[in-house]
C-alpha cells in the first residue's frame, strides 16, 4: 500500500499501516496534473528536475517541510516509516537513440540534490527507488546518486491501455523482465524489492467502465502474479494501488475522467465489494505411494477463470508427511507430538489431500461436506469449501482445518510546441485548468481568434480560475476543491449560502433545469441522521426520465458541505 498522508497544524498523521514506506516526490506522476508540481512552477527559469538552482530552490521548502515531518515519524523515532523514496521513477528519457539508452538524459548530480536535501530534513532510513523499466537506474554502488536499495515497477496489463481487451501487455514476460538472477547482477545482496506491481487499471475515455478494470486485476490476478512473484524470492512489495479514489470532480490527466477508481480492490467510495469474474481437470503426480490421478475421490479439479494454485507433495509437517495436496497452505504449526494445519480454498470449490494412515483414523469435528476414503495405506480427504471452517483430527497427530479464502485471513497460526498556457499569467493551475505531467508541457487554451475581428485586440478579455489562485482562500478545503465557475468563484457552494440575499435564489428543482444553454446552481439543505463516528458510503440520484419528461443532457458538479 501507498502511504497516505495528510496535515492538520504541525502534526503528520500516516494511515493505514504497520510499517510504511514514504514515497513524497517531490515529483510523483501519480496521473496529478504536474505530475504532482504545483502550477507556479511553470514560472521558473530554469527545466524542471534537473540541477537548474532555479528548479531546486523552488523545491526546498516543500522538501524540507515534508521530510522534517516525516523524520519525527521514522522507526528510529519509534514511528512506522521503515523506507523512503526520493523522486520517482526518474528513469527513462523521452527521445531515446535507442533500448539500450533509455536513460542517457538521467542527470547523477540531481539525484544526490534530491538526496542530500531529504538528508538535510533529517531522514536516516534507508533510500529506495522506483524504476519504470528494471534498467538498473540507482542502485547500489552505480556511483552518485546511487539509493540503498534498488526497487522497479512492474505492470503485466499496462497502465492506460484500457480494459476492453483484457489481454497481458505484449510486452510481459516475466522471466524476462525480472527475475532473481537478474536482481543479483543489478543490485547483489539487497532485498529483491518490486516498489510498484498493478493492483489497478486506468479506465479510457469511451472504455468500458472502472468494474471491468477491477475484473482485470482482481484477487485471481493477486493469486496468479503474487505466486510469480513469491517464486523469483521477491523481499519488499508494494501494490499501486489500493484505493484509487477520486479527483474531486475534476481531471487529473488527458487521458481519464473524473474518477480515479482504476479498478482498486477499495472503490472510489470507499466500500470493498467487488469479486473477481472453468477449466476441470486432473492432476497426475508422482509421490511416496507411487504414481496418482487426482482427485481419487472422483470429481475434478478446478481454475475459475485466470488463476493459479500451488499443489504441492512430500509436505513435511513436522510429525507428519503430506502425501500430497490440492488445497493450499496457509499455515501450520507443530505442538509437541501433534501438527495443526490449515488449508483454505475459493468457496464451492473441491479439494483434496492425503496422509499416511498410520497416523490414525479419521473424525470429522466439524463440517458436512467432507469426505473421508482409504486407497491402499493413505487416507484420502476431499471437501467442497463452504463459508464456514470445517475440522477434521487424524487420531492424535494431526488436526487439520479447511477454510474459505475469505475466512482465512481471520486466523493467526506528449510535449506541445507551444507557448506558455495563458491561465499561467493569472496563477490558476488547478480545477478547470489541467496541465501535462512533464509539467512544462502546456495543453489547453493556447491561443484564440475572434469571428468578424481583423485584431485580437478589439476585445479586451482574461481568463479566470478559482478564487485567489495560487492565494486562495479556503486553507481547510485546498487549492484542488474549487473551480473556475461564477458560483464558486462567489462561494455559493458553501455552507449558508442559501441565506444569501445577494444571489437572488430561485425556487426551482433540478428536475425543472435550465431554460436555455449554461450554468445552474441548484442549493437545497437537509440533516443526515448518521451515527456519530462512522464512514458511510452516500450517493445522490437524478431521477430525470419521467412520462412528461425526457432525459437530458448535462454535466454536474455535486457539492457537499462545501466539498
Amino acid at each position: 500500500m501507498n502511504i497516505l498522508f495528510w496535515f492538520a497544524g504541525n502534526a503528520c498523521f500516516f494511515s493505514p499501516a504497520n510499517f510504511i514506506l514514504a514515497r513524497p516526490g517531490p515529483y510523483i506522476n501519480a496521473e496529478v496534473s504536474g505530475g504532482g508540481f504545483p502550477g507556479w512552477v511553470q514560472r521558473i527559469e530554469g527545466s524542471v528536475r534537473t540541477t537548474d538552482p532555479s528548479f531546486l530552490n523552488a523545491i526546498e521548502n516543500y522538501i524540507s517541510t515534508i521530510g522534517g515531518l516525516i523524520s519525527k515519524a521514522q522507526i528510529t523515532n519509534g514511528g512506522p516509516v521503515i523506507l523512503f523514496q526520493p523522486e520517482n521513477e526518474y528513469s527513462v528519457c523521452e527521445g531515446a537513440p535507442s533500448d539500450e539508452d533509455l536513460n542517457f538524459c538521467l542527470e547523477k548530480n540531481y539525484m544526490a540534490a534530491i538526496k542530500q536535501q531529504f538528508r538535510d530534513a533529517g531522514v536516516v532510513v534507508p533510500f529506495v527507488n522506483n524504476d519504470a523499466v528494471a534498467l538498473g537506474n540507482w542502485a547500489p554502488g552505480t556511483g552518485k546518486g546511487a539509493v540503498d536499495i534498488y526497487g522497479f515497477d512492474n505492470y503485466p496489463f499496462g497502465w492506460g491501455n484500457g480494459c476492453e481487451s483484457r489481454e497481458l501487455d505484449t510486452d510481459y514476460r516475466p522471466l524476462t523482465q525480472y527475475n532473481f538472477t537478474q536482481h543479483q547482477s543489478m543490485s547483489f545482496g539487497t532485498p529483491f524489492s518490486l516498489i510498484e506491481l498493478q493492483g489497478g487499471a486506468p479506465d479510457q475515455w469511451g472504455d468500458t467502465g472502472v468494474d471491468v478494470c477491477a475484473e482485470m486485476v482482481s484477487n485471481i490476478f493477486a493469486r496468479v502474479f503474487y505466486k510469480i512473484n513469491y517464486g523469483f524470492r521477491i523481499t519488499i512489495f508494494n501494490l499501486y494501488m489500493m484505493l484509487g479514489g477520486t479527483n474531486w470532480g475534476n481531471l487529473g490527466y488527458s487521458s481519464g475522467y473524473t474518477s480515479y477508481d482504476v479498478g482498486a480492490p477499495i472503490m472510489e467510495d470507499r466500500q470493498i465489494t467487488r469479486v473477481p469474474i472453468s477449466t476441470s481437470y486432473k492432476w497426475q503426480v508422482n509421490t511416496s505411494q507411487g504414481n496418482i490421478t487426482v482427485p481419487q475421490l472422483g470429481g475434478f479439479l478446478t481454475l475459475h477463470g485466470r488463476d493459479s494454485r500451488f499443489h504441492v507433495t512430500g509436505y513435511d509437517l513436522g510429525v507428519v508427511i503430506l502425501v500430497y495436496s490440492t488445497a493450499e497452505i496457509f499455515t501450520w504449526r507443530r505442538h509437541g507430538s501433534k501438527s495443526v494445519l490449515v488449508l483454505y480454498g475459493g468457496e464451492g470449490e473441491t479439494y483434496e489431500f492425503a496422509v499416511d494412515s498410520s497416523i490414525g483414523n479419521a473424525t470429522i469435528i466439524e463440517g458436512s461436506n467432507v469426505r473421508v476414503g482409504k486407497k491402499g495405506t493413505i487416507f484420502v480427504m476431499q471437501w467442497d469449501v463452504i463459508p464456514f471452517r470445517q475440522v477434521v483430527h487424524f487420531g492424535e497427530h494431526l488436526n487439520v482445518y479447511v477454510l474459505w479464502w475469505n475466512e482465512a485471513y481471520r486466523y493467526w497460526v506528449m510535449d506541445l510546441p507551444a507557448s506558455d498556457p495563458l491561465g499561467l499569467d493569472y496563477g490558476y493551475h488547478a480545477g478547470s485548468v489541467l496541465n501535462t505531467n512533464t509539467m512544462k508541457s502546456p495543453r489547453g487554451l493556447l491561443d484564440y481568434d475572434l469571428s468578424s475581428h481583423d485584431s485580437k485586440s478589439d476585445v479586451s478579455w482574461k481568463i479566470t480560475g478559482n478564487l485567489g489562485g495560487e492565494q486562495y482562500r479556503d486553507h481547510g478545503r485546498g487549492p484542488l476543491n474549487e473551480g473556475s465557475v461564477f458560483v464558486e468563484r462567489q462561494g455559493y457552494h458553501l455552507p449558508g449560502a442559501l441565506n444569501s440575499t445577494k444571489a437572488g435564489w430561485q425556487a426551482r428543482t433540478p428536475q425543472e433545469g435550465l431554460s436555455a444553454a449554461g450554468v445552474g446552481l441548484f442549493a437545497t439543505t437537509f440533516s443526515l441522521d448518521y451515527p456519530q463516528g462512522y464512514d458511510i458510503p452516500t450517493s445522490v440520484v437524478f431521477n430525470l426520465l419521467t412520462q412528461t419528461t425526457s432525459r437530458g443532457l448535462f454535466r454536474s458538479k455535486l457539492f457537499v458541505n462545501g466539498w
